[in-house]
């Protein structure tokens, strides 16, 4: 629920109608809503550089980056991995794992570079290109996805992981019957994929079945239970549903599963945000951005708390950044544009409105955000 706020402490600076700016403030409020599904485009920092001396045998990192990765323990798993690549021991199996595990973290152009990286070094590798295809579909780029997915599958009939990025991208371009039908032959295939569960509770809830998709994700979750990103599926299909405290729980749990993970505090932040607990939200979106500070989605939500909170120039700051980080969310780009404009700067602030309403023409305050600045 989303509450309404008083008129702006500041007046701007160049336009007369402080009735109008009233008025758009609070439909921008009853307007604004976090993100339904949150992939939003990110960029992310370059790649961990191992240290140059006292480096362990190549074998020994290995079997730490393996442990790590099988445990959950995303970072651990990058930071070894990151070290793997770097040598000459193991590099494609490195740049494989880097490729999803810098996904989960929301750092995705690096992802997608550690899978280019793969196919590179392994191009006739089903492995190599369904981390391509994984990497490329949590970017949002799913076209690409699907293509390596394929690729993955003309080399290696059957791959799971491959079929189950395969639905993933097909549910994300609204072919949810494909997308059910690839997730279930995954599943087929190894029921005990928590990949593939996970696969199927996406296709289900992109098709808006969401008992079916919370069903799916439970179980991957069971599968995995070390793993953070599981849960965090299943507390997102609570917190849409409106279910605040099953929401909670799910994400609670995924916190004490893996405590840096920069998007379970995001999530958090979201459910505080929902109540109207800005002084939360602030707080749980400031430790996702301190955890990873490219994390878009956390700079975009961050800048809904201080628009909501009549702090415009600390909204123009955060959305201004989630949207030089890659997030394209129209949603972003009228608020920033709101901001500049009650900053007094009509002509940073129309071209963003105009470009919010050329990505969705149903934005009825961005709309009334030009007759600010005729």
């Amino acid at each position: 629920m989303l509450i309404e706020r008083e008129a702006p402490r500041r007046r701007p600076r160049r336009w007369p109608l402080v009735a109008s700016i009233l008025v758009l403030v609070v439909a921008v409020a009853l307007w604004s809503r976090p993100d339904r599904v949150g992939l939003l485009l990110e960029t992310v920092l370059p790649s961990p550089t191992p240290a140059a001396s006292h480096t362990p045998p190549a074998a020994a990192v290995a079997a730490t980056a393996r442990a790590a990765d099988a445990a959950g323990d995303v970072s651990g798993a990058i930071a070894a991995f990151a070290t793997l690549a770097a040598s000459d021991a193991a590099p494609a199996e490195a740049e494989i794992a880097l490729a999803r595990l810098l996904s989960v973290r929301r750092r995705h152009a690096e992802a997608v570079q550690a899978g280019r990286s793969a196919v590179a070094l392994a191009g006739g590798d089903a492995d190599a290109h369904a981390a391509l295809a994984f990497a490329y579909d949590w970017s949002g780029d799913l076209t690409a996805a699907v293509t390596e997915a394929l690729l993955a599958l003309e080399i290696a009939p059957g791959h799971v992981p491959a079929l189950a990025v395969l639905a993933e991208a097909y549910a994300g371009r609204g072919n949810w019957d494909e997308a059910v039908r690839t997730a279930q032959d995954a599943l087929q295939r190894d029921p005990a994929s928590p990949l593939a569960h996970r696969a199927l509770g996406f296709a289900r809830e992109m098709a808006g079945q969401s008992d079916a998709a919370l069903a799916a994700y439970r179980q991957a979750a069971a599968l995995a239970p070390g793993w953070s990103k599981y849960l965090i599926d299943v507390g997102r299909v609570h917190r849409l549903r409106g279910e605040a405290v099953s929401a909670r729980e799910a994400f609670e749990a995924a916190l004490t599963a893996d405590p840096s993970d920069p998007v379970v505090h995001d999530s958090l932040g979201l459910l505080a945000y929902d109540a109207g607990d800005l002084e939360e939200a602030e707080v749980r979106f400031r430790r996702a951005v301190a955890m990873e500070p490219r994390f878009a989605a956390g700079h975009g939500h961050l800048g809904w708390t201080y628009f909501r909170r009549q702090r415009w120039a600390e909204a123009a700051e955060s959305l201004e950044r989630a949207i030089e980080l890659g997030a394209t969310s129209p949603e972003y780009l009228y608020e920033l544009g709101l901001a500049r404009i009650y900053l007094g700067d009509c002509a940073g602030g129309r071209p963003l409105l105009e470009l919010a309403l050329e990505r969705d023409h149903t934005l009825q305050p961005a709309r009334d955000g030009l007759r600010l600045c005729p």
